[in-house]
């Protein structure tokens, strides 16, 4: 009554999976794996929360002894992935010519990741960011030292990790520098000498009326341009005093705008000396800056 045969040719083997999340051991379908029944299971084409993921053991049965009750199995083994690169959104910045910034990209998964930052160019293709001069990069930040108005534009950062991806991991960010204003290539005041008010002569020069007329020349784009969240005051310095001090309404019309009017000037008249355009504003500028 006793069944003797040659091991293991007598065995039956059967490849189970307990899946992620489950507390279940099922025999594996051979529509998830090739050599079900065999020394060597072969898994393919895996991917992010696949169902075949979890533990894998390998049952013996049969031999006129052992059944599935008895058991009987190899130590269990987990089959998982390793996390595919992400990257976190990164927010837009507006900032100040001349300020200093940082760009800082949160990448995510099986390292070592690296990460490439580009710029869009007017055609809309991309140029890998230079470093120098302003601009540095260290790993996954991208620094400006000293903004200028051709930093501004769109950029984004590609990050790439141990497993390849089927499309790029990537997000976009933009920069947006305000402009500074500048009096060079605009409109400066002119020196002008007329001669003192005199009731009723019209034809007297000047006749103690003087118009000075400035504005600033802004590039780039955002709050930097003219009337675009910049206020402008004029100045004077009256002769025989160091300090400047802002044109009161009372001394004369446009005080805040690019044309000032100064009328009834006499002799000795406090309101004559130097005379400038201030500006200020635009979420940027303060009188500090002069």
């Amino acid at each position: 009554g006793v069944q003797t045969c040659a091991l293991p040719i007598c065995l039956q083997y059967a490849w189970q999976i307990k899946r992620v999340g489950s507390t279940t051991w099922e025999d594996v379908r051979s529509s998830d794996a090739s050599g079900i029944h065999s020394f060597t299971l072969t898994i393919t084409r895996l991917v992010a929360n696949d169902p075949r993921l979890g533990q894998y053991r390998l049952m013996v049965t049969g031999g006129g002894c052992w059944q599935a009750s008895d058991d009987i199995h190899s130590d269990p083994a987990t089959v998982d992935l390793h996390a595919a690169p992400t990257v976190d959104s990164i927010d837009g910045q507006t900032k100040c010519q001349g300020s200093s910034t940082s760009f800082v990209a949160v990448g995510h998964g099986e390292g070592p990741l690296n990460y490439l930052f580009e710029k869009q160019n007017s055609d809309s293709s991309w140029t890998e960011v230079p470093i120098g001069g302003s601009i540095s990069i260290s790993t996954n930040t991208l620094s400006f030292s000293s903004l200028a108005t051709t930093h501004a534009g769109t950029y984004r950062v590609t990050v790439t990790g141990r497993c390849a991806t089927s499309a790029p991991v990537q997000t976009t960010f933009s920069l947006t520098v305000y402009a500074k204003p500048t009096f060079d290539g605009g409109t400066n005041p002119v020196t002008q000498k007329v001669c003192p008010f005199v009731d009723g002569a019209g034809s007297n020069e000047g006749n103690g009326s003087v118009t000075l007329t400035a504005s600033p020349v802004v590039t780039g784009t955002g709050e930097g341009q003219p009337n675009n969240g910049l206020q402008y005051a004029w100045q004077i310095k009256r002769v025989g005093s160091t300090t400047w001090e802002d044109v009161r309404s009372s001394d004369a019309s446009g005080i805040h705008s690019f044309t000032l009017t100064i009328t009834g000037l006499v002799a000795n008249d406090n309101r004559l000396g130097d005379y400038r355009l201030m500006v200020t504003g635009g979420g940027c500028w303060q009188a500090s800056d002069d």
